[in-house]
Parts: structure tokens; C-alpha cells; sequence
């Protein structure tokens, strides 16, 4: 979901790091998406919100006090019926150009955890979040293990389920910076890029020749991320609490972006291998 949305506790809503003016997370230019497209080239599907909901696997999920709460009777399909290999890592691409790459190892421990992944179909009008219609379509999860798995990945607005794919980061120096990175690969990457690596486009690229970490102080880069409307009164962006993103991990991703102007190197980001 959105960082750009009402924050709430555990819950995959878009965790966009806003940086003041040009830095802040823009609003989308994109209408929301009737279609869902399946996989990608010629294998791929498309259903309409009315074919999913004609299918006989269709569940009533209670999602009133989930991760994105939808409604007491939502319809959904199990995540796993549209997608022949889930644990193979997935990419979640909606409408306002967030993109949650979604590695093995969270759908791994999902299983462990009694926790299921479902795509919900909005039938009846769901919750319009910031005037904004937020269907047809999301990546939902419910079960005793749905509270750990991240904000960012509940996914509203989406369009499309394709593999997983491998962003190629800059390099980090040092445990701090690695940490950095792989805190940036699960809260940020589905809304920035860094120096051109990643797919979501919905925030700004924060690397190039100035990351943005050199151009912020300490003080004010972490009171963008923690309280953007203190930075810019119309940021699109809510902030993120200690509790969403530790002090300890702030100062981990302030480390790596420090670390990823045009020189670096680009590696695959471990936490889309595991």
C-alpha cells in the first residue's frame, strides 16, 4: 500500500522516504486499472475484477481490522491460484507507480507462519483513501503470521503480478551500510530509485551525482522522513514512526545513500536472493 497513505501499525502502506521539494513522493497521473495482467509476454493473463469474481475459489476474507482494511466480506482468490511458483519472489506493480518486490523468503516464512497471500476484488466500494479510489484490486494476507509482514507489502491499486526481479543497488561498504541497504530494499525501493536502479517511480530518484543524504543534514533528513508535513505543508507523504523504521535503520539508510552516487558499483540486492 502507500506510505503516502494514513500510516498504520505493521501494515505494507508505501514507505516513501519524501525529501523536501523536488524530493517529495508525487501524486500519480495514472487512473486506476480495470484489468490485473498475470506473469508477462505472451504467457500472460489478464482477468477483469468480474472473472475473478466468477471463479469457484473465491473466499469471503473478514479484512475490517487487517493490514488494509477493506471491509467485513471481501471476495478474494488465493495468490497462489493465479501464480503457478509464489516462492520463486514476485513483483507487485500498481497503478501510482509503487512496485513491492516481494523476495522468497517472505512467502517462506509466510507458510511457516500459517499465513496466506490473496489478491481481494473490490465488489462493493472500498474505503477511498486521500479521495482516492484504491481498487479494483490488492495483495492482501491473512492469518496468525499477517502482522509481520511488512507495510509495503500490502498492495493496493494493483495492476500487475510479473517475477520477481533483481534491482540492481549500489554496493554498501561496511555492515551498517549493508543493513542500510536491505532496510531501503523493503521501506523505500517500492516508491524511489537509487542512481537509476529500481522500478518504482512514484518518489525521486534518491542517489545521482548529489545523493540526497549529502545534501540534508542528519537532523533534517531524519525529520523528513519522520514528519515530511514539517518539511513541506503539502507533502503527499506520512511520516514514519521509530516503531516503522528504527532510529538504528534511519541512520543505517542515511550510511548507504551517502555511499550511492554514479561511482558505485552496482550489485544485486541480497534481499531479493534469499
Amino acid at each position: 500500500m502507500r506510505s503516502a497513505r494514513q500510516s498504520r501499525p505493521v501494515r505494507r502502506r508505501k514507505v516513501v522516504m519524501a525529501l523536501e521539494m523536488s524530493l517529495l513522493c508525487l501524486p500519480s497521473a495514472h487512473a486506476a486499472s480495470g484489468i490485473l495482467t498475470v506473469g508477462e509476454g505472451t504467457t500472460a493473463k489478464q482477468y477483469s475484477a468480474s472473472a475473478l469474481l466468477r471463479r469457484p475459489d473465491v473466499t469471503r476474507l473478514d479484512l475490517s481490522r487487517s493490514g488494509e482494511p477493506l471491509g467485513a466480506s471481501v471476495p478474494a482468490v488465493p495468490l497462489p491460484h493465479l501464480v503457478a511458483s509464489p516462492d520463486r519472489g514476485l513483483s507487485f506493480a500498481a497503478t501510482d507507480n509503487f512496485v513491492a518486490q516481494i523476495p522468497p523468503d517472505v512467502f517462506s516464512r509466510a507458510r511457516r507462519d500459517g499465513t496466506s497471500a490473496w489478491i481481494a476484488i473490490e465488489e462493493q466500494p472500498w474505503p477511498r483513501r486521500d479521495g482516492q479510489d484504491i481498487g479494483p484490486f490488492a495483495l492482501v494476507w491473512t492469518g496468525p503470521g499477517a502482522e509481520k509482514i511488512d507495510r509495503e507489502q500490502w498492495v493496493d491499486h494493483l495492476a500487475a503480478i510479473t517475477p520477481g526481479r533483481d534491482a540492481k543497488l549500489p554496493a554498501a561498504t561496511g555492515s551498517l551500510a549493508r543493513r542500510g541497504r536491505d532496510v531501503f530494499t523493503v521501506s523505500c525501493l517500492p516508491c524511489h530509485r537509487v542512481s537509476g536502479a529500481g522500478y518504482g517511480t512514484r518518489g525521486p530518484d534518491l542517489g545521482g551525482t548529489h545523493p540526497v543524504s549529502r545534501r540534508l543534514t542528519k537532523e533534517r533528513f531524519d525529520r523528513t522522513v519522520r514528519h515530511p508535513e514539517q518539511v513541506r505543508p503539502d507533502a503527499v507523504m506520512k511520516g514514519f514512526t521509530a516503531e516503522q523504521i528504527p532510529d538504528a535503520d534511519l541512520d543505517a539508510i542515511r550510511v548507504w545513500l551517502s555511499q550511492a552516487g554514479p561511482a558505485a558499483t552496482s550489485v544485486t540486492q541480497p534481499s531479493q536472493n534469499r
